[in-house]
């Protein structure tokens, strides 16, 4: 095999680390983004000194005649890295939705710097990188809202498979047990091998380059992440099986009496079954 091609999903140093482990010094690994409306966007060659970025790796510079400009979440200058919705301007884009004029209305637009050119609003969230490649990182519909913060799932993701011994991730909400409490973060992990980290290792990995609320409130392990027909995480089934296992509560539960009382009044407050110290 001498050229691996991956699009679709968003790739990490871990998918280069298993085409080193199984494919020959001579086969290359590239990696892309494209979409049906717009065809290729974006294409590289992933290198050593890119596998070894606790990132996703890049999908490369914009393709001739196509310029890229990110809509960051919240509005300009909300972000530092600029993380948003990956806007598509070329002359090159599908006419259209076969009779869906209220999907062109919201995906298409004029470009008005640029006579001629349209304007693709991807759905795709993504960043520029500091050498000015474009950088991949989930779907602006994974985002969610827990307790009146907007989410966004891709980000606890690529830190979750960050932590050594954890080989994939899927972060999803689910409701709580009581209808009056919000929704729950819920992290679907699958470890590498027979590694095996505890919930509270995860949670205190997590801690040091996340803010409080995008912290799982329980962590489910599975043995595969199931995925659709066309090979993509199929999120929808993750969610089921949050509703269904289990899920791993407080990695510490309270110990001292006035803990159980305090734990107590935060369980009736928060409508939650269990609380840890």
């Amino acid at each position: 095999v001498r050229a691996i091609d991956l699009g679709g999903e968003t790739v990490f140093p871990s998918d280069v680390a298993l085409h080193r482990q199984h494919f020959s010094e001579d086969s290359a690994l590239y990696n892309h983004l494209a979409a049906t409306e717009a065809s290729v966007i974006a294409h590289c060659r992933i290198d050593g000194d890119d596998a070894d970025l606790a990132r996703p790796m890049p999908v490369g510079y914009p393709a001739k005649g196509i310029h890229v400009t990110v809509n960051p979440v919240g509005g300009p200058g909300t972000d530092p890295r600029r993380t948003g919705e990956m806007m598509i301007h070329s002359r090159f884009l599908s006419p259209g939705y076969w009779r869906r004029p209220d999907l062109d209305e919201r995906a298409f637009t004029e470009d008005p710097a640029r006579p001629g050119w349209r304007i693709f609003r991807s759905g795709d969230q993504g960043y520029f990188g500091d050498d000015g490649r474009l950088y991949f990182i989930g779907r602006t519909d994974h985002r969610i809202k827990i307790r009146g913060h907007t989410i966004d799932t891709a980000e606890i993701e690529m830190a979750l498979r960050a932590i050594p011994g954890i080989a994939d991730a899927v972060a999803v909400s689910r409701p709580a047990r009581d209808a009056r409490a919000p929704d729950e973060l819920v992290a679907c992990v699958r470890f590498r091998g027979s590694a095996v980290v505890s919930p509270n290792e995860i949670r205190g990995a997590l801690r040091k380059n996340l803010p409080p609320q995008m912290i799982p409130a329980h962590i489910i392990t599975l043995d595969s992440l199931p995925v659709t027909t066309t090979g993509k995480i199929d999120r929808a089934a993750i969610a089921a099986s949050a509703l269904r296992e289990n899920a791993i509560g407080p990695a510490s539960p309270p110990e001292t009496k006035l803990e159980c009382e305090i734990a107590n009044i935060f369980k009736e407050i928060l409508h939650r079954d269990a609380i840890g110290r």
